[in-house]
């Protein structure tokens, strides 16, 4: 009788057993495959998000390319010119017109045969040159010619001969003052023209003391 029921119980263990690890099995693979189903669409999604921003470029691509002609396009220019007020201002403001005044002076009194220009793009008296790759040198180019200097000292033959920037009450509204200021002092010391900073409200005598040190 013992005999039988130790059988009886040794076959319900092995018989639990056994449903036990073939349940267990079962659930490995089901969460093997359901492991494997959210990797798949996670990879699914990287892909349409991809896709997305791919086209969205695209799609921005288009539409620069399609104003960029309208605007390179003389008679477009004409007809939106004739659909605007215009009026003149002035081309300096009012705390600059009296440094453009005193460098005048400074050259007279200094018999030089000087010219003052102002608001010159760097472009216009800079270029870049060397066997660089075109595309770099192109970059470069953009990079200076976008910049604009106070004023431009030139002599009778057109030579530049220094640059002044005034940092008036309006120069530091920009957050980007201070960046675009790195680039054209980069610019000036590779083409090996001086640079001469003028704080606000600096008076004429020190102004003229300042430019008579570096010229």
């Amino acid at each position: 009788m013992e005999t039988i029921v130790f059988s009886l119980v040794t076959g319900i263990i092995l018989g639990a057993s056994f449903i036990f690890f073939k349940l267990k099995q079962r659930y490995q693979q089901k969460i093997h495959q359901l492991s494997e189903r959210i990797l798949y669409l996670e990879n699914k999604e990287k892909k349409r998000l991809k896709n997305a921003e791919i086209y969205k470029n695209k799609l921005k691509s288009q539409e620069i390319q399609s104003i960029e002609p309208e605007l390179t396009n003389h008679q477009q220019q004409i007809e939106y010119i004739k659909q605007c007020e215009l009026s003149c201002k002035k081309p300096m403001n009012w705390e600059a017109v009296k440094y453009f005044y005193y460098l005048n002076e400074w050259i007279q009194r200094n018999q030089l045969n000087w010219y003052v220009s102002f608001e010159v793009s760097m472009g216009a008296f800079i270029r870049t040159t060397g066997k660089e790759d075109a595309e770099l040198k192109k970059s470069a180019f953009s990079s200076y010619n976008s910049k604009r200097v106070d004023f431009l000292l030139i002599d009778n033959q057109g030579h530049p001969r220094g640059v002044i920037e005034y940092h008036g009450s309006g120069h530091y509204l920009s957050d980007d003052a201070n960046d675009r200021m790195q680039v054209k002092k980069l610019v000036l010391k590779k083409v090996n023209v001086p640079l001469i900073e003028v704080p606000e409200q600096l008076d004429k005598q020190a102004f003229f003391k300042r430019l008579q040190g570096v010229l």
